[in-house]
């Protein structure tokens, strides 16, 4: 029996004209998905959803990475 892929956020993206809260993850075996908040709270995926960055910082030190 294989073990389940890993999932793991990695950035949150806020809707400014409702609040709406989604948040970007990917498995460890390499699908990327977008799902809600609530979605990710539920199913206890890690890290914590409020220590996620938003979309803009995660863009931020991608870039920084990059020039390092």
């Amino acid at each position: 029996m294989r073990p389940l892929p890993k999932i793991r956020g990695r950035y949150r993206i806020i809707i400014p004209e409702t609040g709406a809260e989604w948040v970007f993850v990917d498995y460890d075996i390499g699908g990327k998905f977008e799902i809600t908040r609530e979605r990710y709270e539920q199913r206890g995926y890690e890290p914590p959803i409020d220590s996620l960055p938003t979309n803009e910082q995660y863009e931020a030190i991608v870039v920084a990475k990059k020039d390092e």
